[in-house]
């Protein structure tokens, strides 16, 4: 008797591993940047511009006050800091010093100063203004600047001072070399090489427009006469 194949058994797993072959059989996932990719883009919002801020005419004379003020202080403040720059012939001058010890120097040179005024006053009682020896060639110099100390005094600004070559107080402007000072009265890079400063100039002094000077100073020198103290021997 011939044997039935029952093909009911077999026909769902032959499908089966026909299925598992075909490359069609499952669709591929799409990649997560494909889906991305393809979401319509957001639209940036547009800027809302910012309404014109209106003020009052009482508002905006507070306004342009507080912008003139902030101004002028900027401009005081800058002015400020202008003065406070020394030029450069003072940094040179007090170079090395603190801000203390420049007003130290200051006062020392203030007081030396009033000292002197002191001295001249006194001068006919100090000092024997005679000058004898001399050649008959008389040098006559200015003060330009307080603070000018020769003749064992601190010489001010406008004070003249007449001296005869061949003196004794013509020596006494003789460095060790027997170079004196007197030669640099029209040499003002000589000047500050040897004081670091302009002290003296040749002739009469002749001050500024309405320069005034110290009365008692004054009356001193027209005593004085132009000659300088020379200690009696």
């Amino acid at each position: 008797m011939a044997r039935r194949t029952n093909t009911k058994d077999t026909a769902p797993a032959d499908d089966f591993d026909d299925l598992l072959a075909s490359e069609d059989a499952a669709p591929e996932t799409p990649a997560v940047e494909d889906l991305v990719s393809e979401l319509p883009e957001e639209e940036e919002p547009e800027e809302v511009a910012a309404a014109p801020v209106t003020m009052t005419p009482a508002q905006k004379r507070l306004a342009d006050a507080r912008a003139a003020r902030a101004r002028l202080e900027e401009e005081a403040r800058q002015l400020a800091a202008q003065q406070d720059v020394p030029a450069q012939d003072e940094r040179d001058e007090y170079e090395g010093l603190t801000e203390e010890e420049i007003a130290e120097l200051k006062a020392i040179e203030d007081g030396n100063a009033r000292l002197a005024a002191s001295r001249i006053e006194n001068a006919s009682v100090q000092y024997d203004n005679s000058q004898r020896g001399g050649t008959g060639e008389k040098i006559l110099i200015h003060v330009v600047r307080d603070g000018f100390t020769v003749f064992g005094d601190v010489w001010l600004r406008g004070q003249e001072m007449e001296i005869e070559v061949g003196t004794p107080a013509y020596e006494r402007t003789k460095d060790v070399n027997g170079n004196s000072w007197l030669d640099l009265r029209n040499d003002k890079a000589g000047q500050y090489a040897r004081w670091g400063r302009e002290y003296i100039a040749e002739g009469p002094f002749i001050p500024y427009p309405g320069e005034k000077f110290d009365d008692e100073v004054a009356r001193a020198d027209r005593r004085r006469n132009r000659s300088v103290p020379v200690l009696a021997i």
